[in-house]
Order: structure tokens, then sequence, then C-alpha cells
């Protein structure tokens, strides 16, 4: 499913390039919001959900309590500031950098053609190595991509941090979302896959916040080394705040 997303996405940002070079701004927006609506036509046909059991639910405290859950939700919010806060100016960036518009462009898709292929094979290894392993190994190279990107003097240092900053989300969304499913109960499952896409969301509004405050008083390269600490600090939080567990079994 993920892989999925991220295909859509990589589609999206080249179709979006022919169809406004050919149809112009407002064309172009009323032919991608055709997209979606397409999408909810193939809803119809999923089959309805099975009723959960008659058991007693878990509480939604006793859930974050479980296997670290919370320690993972805050790490997720750490690693978006950080990478959020990076990306927000990137594009200023690789204008000062001399970098031309339209590699611009390329440059960027690089990070979602990562992310189908890497949820696709880290999705097999966390059923055969275990989800911490792969998670976090999201969440640390997660770090990288501000320092490459910091110490970059052209489109090809930026190339090779959007290649990170790919294997880093395919790799920890894998990881976390296995994980999230291997502790969580059924009915509570919709509700904790929900939180940790709403903790990554508050990171990738906070994270751009911080770097736009920051970038007219330190510059881009300090900014850079900034948003990679915070993003090391979910590392390290994630690290500390959740649980082994060997592939499907807790």
């Amino acid at each position: 499913m993920s892989a999925s997303r991220s295909t859509g996405s990589a589609l999206g940002k080249v179709i979006a390039g022919f169809l406004l070079a050919g149809l112009g701004y407002r064309l172009s927006f009323f032919s991608l919001a055709l997209l979606p609506i397409v999408a909810c036509f193939f809803l119809l046909f999923l089959p309805r959900a099975e009723k959960f059991g008659t058991k007693k639910r878990q509480s939604l405290s006793t859930s974050l309590r479980t296997g670290g859950m919370n320690g993972l939700y805050i790490s997720g919010a750490l690693r978006q500031m950080g990478t959020s806060g990076a990306a927000s100016l990137i594009f200023v960036y690789m204008a000062t950098l001399g970098i031309p518009v339209g590699i611009m462009g390329t440059i960027n898709a690089i990070g979602a053609t990562t992310s189908t292929l890497g949820v696709l094979v880290f999705g097999r290894l966390s059923d055969l190595v275990g989800r911490k392993v792969i998670f976090a190994f999201g969440f640390g190279i997660s770090a990288l991509a501000p320092l490459i990107f910091a110490f970059s003097r052209g489109g090809w240092g930026i190339a090779l941090g959007y290649f990170v900053l790919g294997m880093s989300f395919s790799s920890l969304y894998a990881g976390s979302t296995s994980y999230i499913g291997d502790r969580t109960p059924m009915e509570r499952q919709g509700t904790m896959f929900g939180l940790f896409n709403s903790s990554r969301g508050i990171g990738g509004v906070i994270g751009p916040l911080i770097a736009g405050a920051l970038t007219p008083l330190v510059g881009f390269r300090s900014m850079l080394l900034i948003m990679a600490g915070i993003a090391f600090l979910g590392f390290l939080t994630v690290l500390a705040r959740t649980e082994r567990g060997n592939g499907g079994h807790t």
C-alpha cells in the first residue's frame, strides 16, 4: 500500500509538469482534481469490514503505553520536524547554488521514486529481521539528509540527500506501521495508525516554521545543521523508548 502511494506521488509530479506545459494552471488543477474522484469509484469494490469482537476495548492510554508506542509518536514528530524543515526551503537553497529549474524537478522526484522501491524491500525485511531494526535505521539516516544538503555544492549532492530521504521514509514507515500493528488490538489499530500520521503531520507543520525563522538569522547551512540535530534527537528517542520485536512476534 505504501509503495502504491509513493508511485502515485512520483507519477503525479511527472504528469503535473506535462499538464502545466500543455494546459496551463487552471486546466491542470482541474485535471488533477478528477483523479481522487476516480479513486472513490474503486472504493465501491472493497468488501465490508468485519465487526470487531465483543471483548472489552483497550483504553487509549493503555494502547499508547504498550510497546513504547508514545515514544514512536514523539520520534515521528521530531523526525518530521527535521526533514520537513530542511525540505521546506530546499528549492530556494538550490537556487542559491545555481541549480537549473529543470534539474530541481528531477531531483525532487528522486525521493518518491526511492520510497516506491524502498517500502517493498523494507516491508519484507521488517518481517525477517524485526520491526525495530528497520524503523531505527530509517530514523537514523533521516538525520543524514539535512547534513548532506548542508554540505552540497551542486545538484548531485542534493540528489543524494533526496535519495537518503526516500530511503529513510520507506524504512521507518514500513517498520513503524508493522510495529504498531503487532502491538495494537484490531479495534484500536485505526486510532493508533491515525495518531502516528498525525504526529508526523504536527512535525511537518512545526519544522518549516522553525526553518523559516532560523534561516534569516543563521543562514541556510546552519539551519540545515539544526534540522539534522532535531532529526537525530528523534533517532535517539526511538532507540530509548521502543521495544525490540522479532518479525511479527511481540
